[in-house]
């Protein structure tokens, strides 16, 4: 039930990020993917998931609902 809880929240976060995202956190955005790859390929899980859960944090803080960012650091 969490599991699709999160598959629903993330979406609408991510369709109202994308309405409200700004030039900069384009660009922060993209630097965070860079870097999971750059983990992925090297073999350093921890510090994906670590950047993983940022990209998802941030992306809750772009979208500008507050209930829907706090959701996200639960």
């Amino acid at each position: 039930e969490l599991m699709e809880t999160r598959y629903y929240l993330e979406r609408i976060i991510a369709r109202l990020a994308a309405k409200r995202i700004d030039d900069e956190q384009v660009d922060s955005l993209r630097e965070l993917v860079s870097s999971m790859e750059l983990h992925v390929k090297e073999g350093n899980i921890d510090s994906f998931v670590k950047e993983d859960l940022l990209f998802h944090l941030q992306l809750a803080e772009i979208s500008k609902n507050s209930a829907l960012a706090w959701t996200c650091e639960l």
